[in-house]
């Protein structure tokens, strides 16, 4: 009986370090992925985002963080010299990262987003 809980015991562990590796693994990814979308916002001409434009929309699966929420509307108004109306929009269906939007582009480094672009989407989350 000591044996079978020993055992037990070794395979709960093991399942808490793998969530845990995965969870730590994902927030990384996630962060990687919105430094990336960021750099190719910075990386826009003025001319791609447009006089007329008044809103940036910005969507992540969970509450933007607000570091990431000042540093787009830094560059926002670096590019157009006149500050942006940034929309936050939550949409799990994203998987993490980010999509940054606007009338005349949308930069998407969604985790749903790449997986998609590689052809994998379907394969892992029958989406």
């Amino acid at each position: 009986m000591g044996f079978i809980i020993f055992i037990l015991a070794i395979f709960i562990l093991q399942i808490i370090v793998i969530g845990t590796i995965i969870f730590v693994l994902k927030r990384r990814l996630d962060r990687q992925l919105i430094e990336l979308a960021i750099q190719k916002f910075e990386r826009l001409n003025a001319e791609d985002i447009g006089p007329e434009e008044k809103d940036l929309v910005v969507i992540t699966a969970k509450k933007i963080e607000e570091g990431v929420r000042h540093r787009l509307i830094e560059v926002s108004f670096k590019k157009v010299h006149r500050a942006l109306n940034l929309i936050a929009q939550e949409d799990r269906s994203t998987k993490g990262g980010i999509i940054i939007k606007m009338k005349n582009f949308s930069i998407d480094y969604s985790l749903a987003g790449r997986l998609r672009e590689s052809g994998l989407m379907g394969k892992i989350f029958h989406g």
